[in-house]
This record gives C-alpha cells, sequence and structure tokens, in this order.
C-alpha cells in the first residue's frame, strides 16, 4: 500500500476532509475492534468487541466537536443527559454489525482501489489538481493518524458502503405520495372569520362559597407551592480572582517576545504563476515575457483560465513546494523568475506586489496581552484554589469558614424550586451555573457533600444544602381571588362555547355567515390565502388549523388561546398548487421522503442483522462507564 501511494503524485488535505473524516470516525469506529476480545470489552457484535476505550475516545472526540461548534464546553454529564452516549453506542453498534456482515460476506477492498480513490479525491489536490504526498502524511499526523490507521479506516468505510448502500439505492417515493405531501403543504386557502365578544357570555353570577371550594379542591396543583430549598454556595470564578493576578513588566515582554507572531502579520506577495512541461518551454516563454508579452495572454493562448495562473495574495506558508517559496520571496516587485524545479512540475513565477510583513509593538498590544496573561494565570490559580477547597472540605470545614479563610466570595439562597425560580416565580439571577447547581441541589440534602459544580467560564461552585421547605398547598383564603377569577373565566368560556355552537349549528341550517357575525354583533374580517402554517392576524394557530378542516362554505370555530375567545370560520377558496415533477420544491420533498424510506429500511436492515449476529453489552461497565459521568 506505501508503494502504491508513494507512487503517485501529491497534493493537500483539505481541513473540511479531516472533519469529515473525525465524524466518520465517530459514526463509524475505528479498527481497534479487530483487535481481539479484552477485558474492558463493552458491547460484543458477533466476532467483533467495542471496547470502553474505544466508545470513551469517540465520545471525547464528539464532544470536542459539538463544544467547538457551540462555543461553549460541553461536559461528560450533559452529552449523558442529551443522549449522546447512547447514540454513538448505537452508532458503533451499528458500524460492527456492518463489519461483522462484512467478514462473514468475504468482502475485501483491495489496495488499488483505495488509492486510486485517495489520489483521486478531490479533497485530496493542491490547487494544480495533484496529489501531494508530504501534505498527506503531514496533515494525518496533525490529527494523530498515521497512513495505516487511515487507509484500515478508508478500507473499512468502503465495506460498510458497499453493505449499506444497496439497502435504499434507486429508491424513489411514489408519486402520489410526493403530490400529495406537496399539496398538503402548498393549497392555500381564503376565508372570513369573526370573533365572539365577550359580552355574548352575559353577566356571570357571583361563585358561591361551595363553587369556590369545589374548584380549589379539583385544581389544588394549581395553588400549590413547590419544594423550596435553602442553600449556601461558595463560589470561586475567574472574574474574582482576575483583579487580584498580577504580571510583571519583565513577564509581559517575555510573553511578547515568545508570541510575536500572534501579533504579526506576515509579508503576503501577490503572485502569478504557469507550469510547463519541459525547461525548453519554460525558458521560451519567459523571453516573451520579458519581451513584454502577459502572463494573461500566455494563459489564455494556453487555455489557463485567471484562477489557475493567479495565486493572490500569499504567505511564505501558502506555498507548499520549498523551492517555489523561496523563489517567490527572493524576487523583487514586478520581477519575473528563472525557470524553477519545483517538486511537480517547471514554473515561471512574478511577483506582482508586495505588502511587508507587520509586527503591532507590545505598546499597542499590551492590554491585550495583559488580559490573556491574566486569564491563563487565573486558571492554574483556581485549579490550586480547587484543591484547597477540596481538601478543606475533607478535613471538615464549612464553605463559611473556607471562604473565611481564603477570601472567597460566599452566597446565600433563601429559597429556590427545582426550576431554579425563587418563591416569586422568576428565575434566581445571580446563581453561577444556575440550572446545575438547582439539580445538585435537588438531587442532594441536608449535611451532604457535593462535588463542585464546573461553571461555563471555567469556575467552580459548591453547593451546600441548608433547608428544606417542603410543598406546600396554599391555604384557600390566601388564594381566594385567584379562584374565584379562574373560576369565572372557566364560566365565560363555557357560555361562548355554547354560542359558538349554536351559531356552527346555524350556518348547517342554512344562516349565512353576514347574518351569524350580526346577531353575534361582530364585525367580519377577511383572511388573505394562506397556508396550513401561515398566521391570521391577531389569532392563533387554532383559527388556521379550523381554516382548513372545515369544508368549503361551512362554518366551523375554534378556541384561539391568543384572544381567549371563540373564534367562528368560514373557508370561501381553496387553491390548489401547480404540481411540476421538475420544480425544486417538488424535488425536495421526493429527496426527504426518499431519505427517510431509505432511512427506514436501512433500520429494518439493521434491527434484523443485529438480531442474526448477537448483540450482547457488558450492563456493569455501562454503568461504571455512566457513573464517571454524573
Amino acid at each position: 500500500m506505501l508503494t502504491t501511494l508513494r507512487g503517485k503524485a501529491a497534493g493537500w488535505v483539505a481541513k473540511g476532509f479531516i472533519v469529515l473524516l473525525g465524524v466518520s470516525f465517530a459514526a463509524w469506529g475505528v479498527s481497534d475492534i479487530f483487535t481481539g476480545r479484552r477485558n474492558d470489552v463493552l458491547v460484543t457484535v458477533g466476532d467483533h468487541d467495542i471496547t470502553s476505550e474505544l466508545f470513551s475516545g469517540v465520545l471525547n472526540r464528539r464532544l470536542k466537536i459539538l463544544s467547538e461548534q457551540t462555543g461553549q464546553a460541553l461536559t461528560l454529564e450533559q452529552a449523558r443527559q442529551f443522549g449522546i452516549d447512547r447514540q454513538i453506542l448505537g452508532e458503533l453498534v451499528q458500524g460492527a454489525a456492518l463489519d461483522e456482515q462484512g467478514d462473514r460476506l468475504r468482502l475485501a477492498i483491495p489496495d488499488s482501489e483505495i488509492a486510486r480513490r485517495i489520489v483521486a479525491s478531490p479533497s485530496f489536490h493542491n490547487a494544480q489538481g495533484v496529489f501531494d504526498r508530504d501534505r498527506f502524511e503531514h496533515l494525518l499526523a496533525a490529527n494523530g493518524l498515521s497512513e495505516a490507521d487511515f487507509v484500515r479506516s478508508e478500507r473499512m468505510r468502503l465495506i460498510r458502503v458497499s453493505l449499506a448502500s444497496p439497502i435504499d439505492q434507486h429508491l424513489e417515493a411514489p408519486e402520489t405520495l410526493i403530490k400529495a405531501v406537496y399539496d398538503h403543504d402548498h393549497q392555500t386557502r381564503s376565508g372570513q372569520y369573526f370573533v365572539l365578544p365577550d359580552s355574548l357570555a352575559g353577566p356571570l353570577p357571583a361563585p358561591s362559597d361551595a363553587d369556590v371550594q369545589s374548584w380549589y379542591d379539583l385544581h389544588k396543583g394549581a395553588y400549590t407551592m413547590p419544594q423550596f430549598r435553602n442553600l449556601t454556595l461558595l463560589s470561586l470564578r475567574p472574574d474574582d480572582l482576575i483583579d487580584t493576578i498580577e504580571i510583571s513588566d519583565h513577564n509581559l515582554k517575555q510573553a511578547y517576545d515568545t508570541r510575536k507572531s500572534q501579533f504579526s502579520t506576515p509579508e503576503k506577495r501577490q503572485v502569478l504563476y504557469l507550469s510547463f512541461q519541459t525547461e525548453q518551454d519554460a525558458v521560451a516563454a519567459r523571453k516573451r515575457l520579458v519581451s513584454g508579452a502577459s502572463f494573461a495572454d500566455m494563459a489564455k493562448a494556453r487555455g489557463v483560465s485567471r484562477a489557475d495562473y493567479d495565486l493572490g495574495w500569499v504567505t511564505r506558508d501558502d506555498i507548499a513546494d520549498e523551492v517555489l517559496g523561496a523563489t517567490v520571496f527572493s524576487l523583487a516587485k514586478g520581477q519575473i523568475s528563472e525557470p524553477v524545479k519545483g517538486t511537480l512540475s517547471i514554473a515561471l513565477v512574478k511577483v506582482e506586489d508586495i505588502k511587508p510583513a507587520l509586527v503591532q509593538p507590545l505598546t499597542q498590544v499590551r492590554d491585550e496581552l495583559l488580559g490573556e496573561l491574566k486569564r491563563e494565570r487565573v486558571r492554574d490559580e483556581i485549579l490550586d484554589l480547587r484543591d484547597r477547597i477540596e481538601d478543606r472540605r475533607a478535613d471538615g470545614s464549612t464553605l463559611a469558614e473556607i471562604a473565611r479563610d481564603l477570601d472567597l466570595r460566599l452566597m446565600t439562597v433563601d429559597a429556590i424550586d427545582g426550576s431554579g425560580s425563587g418563591p416569586d416565580g422568576h428565575p434566581v439571577a445571580s446563581i453561577p451555573a444556575r440550572a446545575k447547581v438547582t439539580e445538585v441541589a435537588f438531587a442532594s440534602d441536608i449535611g451532604v457533600e457535593n462535588d463542585p459544580v464546573e461553571t461555563p467560564d471555567g469556575g467552580f461552585v459548591w453547593v451546600d444544602v441548608v433547608g428544606v421547605t417542603p410543598q406546600t398547598l396554599k391555604p384557600l383564603d390566601q388564594v381566594r381571588d385567584e379562584v374565584m377569577r379562574q373560576w369565572r373565566d372557566e364560566q365565560k368560556r363555557e357560555a361562548l362555547k355554547k354560542m359558538a355552537d349554536q351559531f356552527v349549528k346555524d350556518g348547517a341550517d342554512g344562516a349565512d355567515f353576514v347574518s351569524l357575525a350580526h346577531a353575534a354583533g361582530a364585525e367580519i374580517k377577511q383572511t388573505g390565502p394562506i397556508t396550513r402554517t401561515g398566521m391570521i392576524e391577531g389569532l392563533g394557530a387554532s383559527a388556521v388549523n379550523a381554516l382548513f378542516s372545515s369544508a368549503l362554505d361551512h362554518v366551523t370555530s375554534a378556541y384561539d388561546d391568543s384572544s381567549g375567545t371563540y373564534v367562528l370560520v368560514e373557508p370561501t377558496k381553496a387553491d390548489e398548487p401547480v404540481f411540476s415533477r421538475d420544480s425544486d420544491g417538488v424535488k425536495d420533498i421526493a429527496q426527504r421522503l426518499a431519505a427517510g424510506m431509505g432511512n427506514d429500511l436501512f433500520g429494518h436492515y439493521q434491527k434484523d442483522l443485529q438480531t442474526r449476529i448477537g448483540v450482547s453489552l457488558n450492563s456493569r461497565l455501562w454503568r461504571r462507564l455512566n457513573d464517571r459521568t454524573s
């Protein structure tokens, strides 16, 4: 395999390819499952093992990708809460099942085919469309992959694809189904409506004591105060310590010298480039260029586009070919090089313009660098303090004693419920990492020592439960006004429902919509053509649903939560969309339906495959892995 690849030309592995490769590894696993049974086997799929090491590695890579995408550090505990661990385990089992099936069918991909695919892939090509061996190796190494690992993973991927792809290959959704979905999504309706005024409910009687008591008894949950907990919190945050960090001028200058590239803009050159088959061709071309011909004219004559001969503004690191790069950055502005024998070809280059390197002086970047150094120092300080706090906790010190001795911030929370809110129903905003702190507090009890909660900014919060107020039902006398208001609202709703039902019945008996609105003392409003996902101004989704649920010219009603009353609706016109199999909208629906059907088929295939092969989970090891993330 090495000989086959080395015999090819060389090219750049795009960063995007490595991202896809990482996702592929996460989804399909890696070759360690072929290394034989071990004592840390998490799942056995036929003769293939999925180890806890493999599972943890894939999980950590997935968390890293998700954290980079969201800009927030995703913890193992959060991954477990979101089901990411179970998703990854399922993906690994799925991949192992396909590997087992591939072995049973004795499927194999020859080295020559893998080499051909790697070299032919545009992801590995440089600007000249040639595979670059050195860059291939460099980028794999930068991502922790050897060539052997990459080749094995590519072989595994191709075998899995060969097993999975026939399942939904050439799968198409029936046109009848496509049209039904398209019509459902794009049909429009127009109609008219009016809202029943509250006055139609008539004068509502005051509730009797028996009515109030009955309502209260039936809806006790609405008048029950949740359990509250009183907390003591010890907060250790970067912002609490950042002002205590001092950086000497000597250390600042030393850091600036070490990180000068961070504050530097490298020299850039605007470069034109033409490659030639032979040195003689390059010499002849240079003579024409020196005599007044332009790169553009010569490129046009050779059928080369500007994107191929104009490299734009490049730095020294942008040019992978060492010989070519050295030449480009030795030329003066406007100078045309002698023929350059590069790694891939013989070339002529011309430097059109030069932007010199710029280095920001320390005085200009002082505040930025100082803040950066303080943040780095404070991270170490926080970790040291965390260990000291944990040692003090182990010795029996209270959070109050630790806060006093270490001059840290102690917070008290008089009352917080399981949602993170106070007695007023509003979130207790002063608590750092409130959701996690609340979760820890309600999973704990008075006197229980809890692990610190990590905050998004890299700090920690220690939580002690110092008091618990049980869930309590508010006395009726305390909520009587609220009970009476809700009872009246329900009576009004029932009265309006009877009126709405009567209007619908009158409409069915032949009364026209205008006379119904006149009887209700309401104003008729028109709806423009809208789809099922459209909106009627001032009303909620229930009115739109009513517009589509009734036959044309038939009156229907719906309770509208947004207005708190009933709305009478009469659809008057339906417009069917024009169905064209070649339209983008129809093609999109066809693709979505085919993909969904393919996923369903593949799911059934996987279920049957795993049943036949046999999947065994080490439940004890799985629980231990989950305990690590708790």
